[in-house]
């Protein structure tokens, strides 16, 4: 795994869980198909086996904690880089989950 501490250079290729996994609930027609990203997230977590919920889980909090100090678009960036179509427009969006019960302790 190459280095990703905070504000280091990112490699999409240390994040396998989130390239392989969120792309499918997150994708470019996801508000057409799911609404919103909570219930993307839902979907996402009524079909992932607990293994891939954990791997997704940790790979997530080290995405946020290596963008911690980083502007949103920087993040933005990378979530295109993995595959993501969802674009957090504020970091209150990206708080929002943790009051969703699709979210609450999943990711957030």
């Amino acid at each position: 795994m190459k280095d990703e501490r905070k504000g280091g250079a990112f490699v999409p290729a240390n994040y396998p869980a989130l390239r392989e996994s969120l792309p499918g609930y997150l994708h470019e027609d996801f508000q057409e198909t799911s609404g919103t990203v909570a219930e993307a997230m839902e979907a996402f977590l009524n079909e992932a086996s607990a293994e891939e919920m954990q791997q997704v889980r940790e790979e997530w909090q080290r995405l946020r904690k290596q963008f911690a100090e980083r502007p949103l678009k920087e993040l933005q960036t990378a979530l295109v880089r993995l595959g993501i179509a969802w674009r957090p427009a504020s970091e209150e969006e990206l708080r929002l989950g943790r009051n969703s019960h699709a979210w609450q302790g999943m990711i957030f």
